[in-house]
């Protein structure tokens, strides 16, 4: 089940095949994407670098846990825009993290 936006047999393989405790992790991290993409869309509309930068790494850094490629990559963009104080494309950024998470809530729903 590998494809570009997670790689679920290295996940899986992380947590010792435990399917049950993978999909109850990428359930949380659905829940902690949606919670956070408010507070990170305003941060970006208000140039509040620190909070985007603040935001994006916790998010890079759990899609990482969880082998959810696509995300972490768009996730490090962010942040890396966030490090450099412009927030020039991060609309875009975000545009393709909401279809990565709608991506992955579908993966999940099928598992």
């Amino acid at each position: 089940m590998g494809n570009d936006l997670i790689n679920y047999e290295s996940a899986l393989d992380r947590l010792g095949g435990d399917t049950d405790f993978l999909h109850e992790l990428l359930g949380e991290m659905l829940g902690q994407i949606d919670s956070d993409m408010e507070t990170l869309i305003e941060a970006v509309e208000n140039s509040d670098f620190k909070n985007v930068q603040r935001i994006a790494h916790g998010l890079k850094g759990a899609s990482a846990n969880l082998d959810i490629t696509r995300l972490f990559h768009l996730f490090k963009k962010l942040e890396e825009q966030a490090e450099s104080e412009t927030v020039d494309g991060a609309e875009v950024l975000i545009s393709e993290i909401r279809t990565g998470t709608d991506e992955l809530r579908t993966f999940v729903a099928n598992l």
